[in-house]
């Protein structure tokens, strides 16, 4: 852990650093401490991750402190995407050693009185910047790619170029998922299709989309779904209610609604437990059930999509390339923001 003091004796930052996974993710943990028993302390916060001079991610956050003595903490995530992972791992094997994490902080500090008035003094200081070095044992590295127990192979050059091909070409993140479909391949285990295409064509009676979906939805017991979506309906938000019933965690990345019957099915949402972020820039339609499947399609979950308009998608079982869109979806979760309450556009405020 690594301590700085934004104003020595009165403010102080600690922060820790560890990788979690698979699939890897730096988890960042930033905690404020400050012993004003007047103001209320606000910390801004924005990291900037690198490994070997290559970028992983940037995170931002804010801590608020209360009057009288406080520490507040705040966990920050940065996926690695598997483009990444690549990049990293091909530095650590020419490097040799662990990894190691330089994490910069940019710090801007807010001190506010806790009874406002015209005379009011604030205290403000920043940028504040930090910078300093995290090593990852090789070993966590090894177990945040979900190499648990590994042994070294003696392989000859010409099958790690053949093996290095059909990672490419296949998308996959090691050597070890590549031998692992072989495998599966030789035992019979994956010898279906892992891309299937899906469809809604009013006109040849074809939902295959809205198919696909509801038999994901009652097949089984989903630990973890996680949906990007721009509109919804109540009958759309029905699917993953029920997903959230079953006991699965469920997050959905949307736009801020601008019609009744978005707003009405994120409310229901909502009051049936499901995490909700907002975030007006996404325009992928993305469900993702644990790291076994994934459906992407252009259709949004609402009746148009699934029952009106022409719509086209594909699910995915392939393992590996369901973990990058899961990966994908929890850099746009830590991009997105948190709405405990969404208020309708439809309907002004009045003060």
């Amino acid at each position: 852990m690594k301590v700085y003091d934004i104003s020595p004796g009165s403010v102080r930052l600690e922060v820790d650093l560890k990788v979690g996974g698979p699939p890897p993710t730096l988890q960042v943990e930033v905690c404020g401490w400050h012993n004003y028993s007047d103001r209320v302390s606000n910390i801004f916060l924005n990291l900037v991750a690198k490994v070997f001079g290559i970028s992983l991610g940037s995170a931002s956050t804010v801590v608020t402190l209360q009057p009288s003595p406080r520490r507040e903490c705040s966990a920050l995530l940065i996926p690695i995407p598997g483009d990444l992972v690549r990049l990293v791992e091909e530095a650590r094997v020419g490097r040799g050693g662990d990894i190691e994490v330089e994490l910069s902080v940019i710090c801007y500090y807010l001190g506010l009185p806790q009874a406002l008035s015209y005379s009011s003094t604030l205290t403000v200081a920043g940028p504040i910047k930090y910078t300093d070095v995290f090593t990852v044992s090789l070993n966590v590295w090894k177990n945040a790619l979900g190499l648990r127990d590994f042994e070294p192979l003696l392989v000859s050059k010409t099958s790690i170029s053949r093996l290095e091909e059909l990672r490419r070409r296949w998308g996959l993140l090691t050597y070890d998922d590549v031998i692992t479909r072989f495998i599966d391949l030789y035992e019979g285990v994956k010898l279906e299709r892992p891309y299937e295409l899906l469809f809604t064509d009013p006109r040849a009676g074809v939902k295959t989309i809205k198919t696909r979906l509801g038999a994901l939805v009652e097949s089984r017991v989903w630990s973890e779904v996680d949906a990007v979506r721009l509109y919804l309906d109540q009958g759309g938000a029905e699917y993953l209610a029920k997903l959230r019933e079953r006991g699965a965690r469920v997050r959905l990345i949307t736009r801020k609604p601008d019609k009744k019957a978005h707003e009405d099915a994120l409310k229901t949402l909502r009051e049936r437990g499901v995490e909700l972020r907002v975030n007006n820039m996404v325009h992928c339609r993305l469900i993702v059930f644990d790291e076994e499947a994934a459906i992407i399609t252009t259709a949004d979950l609402d009746a148009e999509g699934l029952d009106n308009q022409r719509q086209i998608g594909v699910y995915i079982t392939d393992r590996a390339a369901v973990k990058l869109c899961k990966t994908f979806f929890y850099r746009l979760w830590e991009e997105s923001q948190v709405q405990s309450s969404l208020e309708s556009p439809l309907e002004p405020k009045v003060y």
